[in-house]
C-alpha cells in the first residue's frame, strides 16, 4: 500500500523558499502535522521535490513565529500546544470578540446577514461531506464578519495577526467531527441576536460559543524538565 505523502509537490516557477514555508506552515496549522512531530528535513524536502536549502529557511522562519521549535541535541519540532499559552490567546482573542461583536450589533447591515446566512449553510455542506478544513475555513470567516463590522480596524488587524494560532486551535477543537453541528447551532443563535441587534444576547451567544470552543480543545502539557 502506498504511504500517503504530507506534502505535494511545489510549482518551482514560483518562489522556491515562500513556498516551501507555506506549504510546511498549512501543514502545521491544519494539524496534518501533530504538535510535538520531530521534523525529518531530508523527507520534507523530498516530498516537496526541492533541496534541503529551502527547508531549512524556512523552518528558521517558522521558529520565529512560534510554530517550530529547536531543541539543542534532539533536533527540531513542530511547536507543542501547551496549556497556559493556550489560555492566554483565547483569554485575548474572547475579550476582543466580545468588544467587536458588541460593537458591530449596530452596524450590521442586511448584506451582511445574507453573508451570515450564506456561510453557515456552507458550514453545513462542509459538515455532510466530512470536509473539516472547509468547516473551519468559513467558521472563521463568520467570526471575522462581525470583527470587520466592529468599526475598529485597530482591533479587526489586531485579531487577523492571531489567524494562523487560533486556526490551528480550530482544527485541534473539531477533531471530533461530531462537535461540529453543536458549534453550527451557536453560529445561527449569534447571528439571529446580530438581527435583532440584541447586544446582550449576541455577547451571551459568542461568549458561551468561544468557552464550548475551549472545552473540546486537545491541550498538552509542557512537560517539567
Amino acid at each position: 500500500m502506498k504511504k500517503k505523502l504530507i506534502f505535494e509537490k511545489l510549482n518551482k516557477v514560483e518562489s522556491l523558499t515562500n513556498n516551501v514555508y507555506l506549504a510546511i506552515k498549512e501543514a502545521i496549522v491544519t494539524t496534518r502535522l501533530d504538535p510535538g512531530v520531530k521534523l525529518n528535513i531530508s523527507k520534507i524536502a523530498s516530498e516537496l521535490g526541492t533541496s534541503t536549502t529551502p527547508v531549512r529557511e524556512a523552518l528558521n522562519r517558522l521558529i520565529k513565529e512560534g510554530l517550530v521549535v529547536n531543541i539543542p541535541f534532539k533536533g527540531l519540532f513542530v511547536a507543542d500546544v501547551v496549556k497556559n499559552e493556550v489560555e492566554q490567546l483565547l483569554e485575548v482573542r474572547t475579550l476582543l470578540e466580545l468588544a467587536a461583536i458588541s460593537k458591530a450589533v449596530k452596524n450590521v447591515d442586511s448584506d451582511d446577514l445574507k453573508l451570515g446566512k450564506n456561510l453557515i449553510s456552507r458550514m453545513k455542506d462542509a459538515y455532510r461531506n466530512k470536509d473539516v478544513q472547509k468547516y473551519i475555513e468559513t467558521s472563521l470567516d463568520f467570526h471575522m464578519l462581525y470583527i470587520n463590522k466592529c468599526g475598529n480596524q485597530m482591533m479587526a488587524e489586531f485579531l487577523e495577526n492571531f489567524t494562523d494560532k487560533i486556526k490551528r486551535l480550530a482544527f485541534l477543537a473539531v477533531k471530533e467531527h461530531e462537535k461540529i453541528p453543536a458549534f453550527i447551532e451557536d453560529y445561527e443563535k449569534i447571528l439571529s441576536a446580530l438581527e435583532k441587534r440584541d447586544n446582550r444576547e449576541a455577547t451571551r451567544l459568542l461568549r458561551e460559543h468561544l468557552k464550548r470552543v475551549e472545552g473540546s480543545l486537545y491541550l498538552k502539557r509542557k512537560k517539567t524538565k
